[in-house]
């Protein structure tokens, strides 16, 4: 009869083997497939305020492959207490138009969060304002997210946050897509 000894380097080292193996198994998050973003500031606006509680802001969109969920994250510098509302709206730069996706007031993300001057939000299709009248100021709809990507990448999205002292709007940004430079780039093609 035969005795088996494993020895102790041995018996650690299959260990090591079999949980670097279980953990390669587990599914990874899966990493924003595009990306919008924009550095907010007041002289944006349309009518940029007298007076402002906030000095700025950025504003970064993850977007997943199916284009059907975009990952929010908002900071804002200065005062952030009296902000009333955030949201995406449809226009060019220069131009005011329609809210047709809301945050905050309208909007199901955390205003606690906002006014605290950092929002992060999951957003969905279910979220977008499909009655909202983006004909009139960019001559499409934008009725769920994959709309938004590419309205945004036209440069006819910008994102708003209103305050108290400005409620028409205190940061204005409009949207580009993270790896363009400009919006007068010509944005690249989906992968097929």
């Amino acid at each position: 009869m035969h005795k088996w000894f494993i020895h102790p380097i041995t018996a650690l080292a299959l260990t090591l083997c079999v949980v670097a193996y279980a953990s390669a198994q587990e599914p990874q998050p899966e990493a924003a497939a595009f990306q919008l973003e924009s550095t907010l500031s007041s002289a944006q606006e349309v009518m940029p305020p007298m007076s402002s509680t906030l000095t700025g802001g950025e504003v970064t969109i993850e977007l997943d492959a199916g284009l059907s969920e975009a990952q929010v994250t908002l900071t804002l510098e200065g005062d952030a207490s009296t902000v009333t509302g955030a949201h995406l709206h449809c226009a060019r730069p220069g131009v005011d138009g329609p809210i047709f996706l809301g945050l905050v007031d309208p909007g199901m993300c955390d205003a606690a969060q906002l006014a605290a001057g950092m929002l992060t939000c999951t957003l969905t299709n279910a979220d977008v304002m499909v009655d909202a009248d983006c004909m009139g100021t960019v001559e499409r709809s934008i009725s769920n997210i994959a709309a938004l990507f590419f309205a945004a990448r036209d440069g006819l999205v910008y994102f708003n946050v209103h305050t108290v002292a400005n409620p028409a709007g205190e940061l204005r940004g409009q949207l580009i897509e993270a790896d363009r430079t400009t919006m007068s780039e010509p944005p690249p093609q989906l992968p097929q």
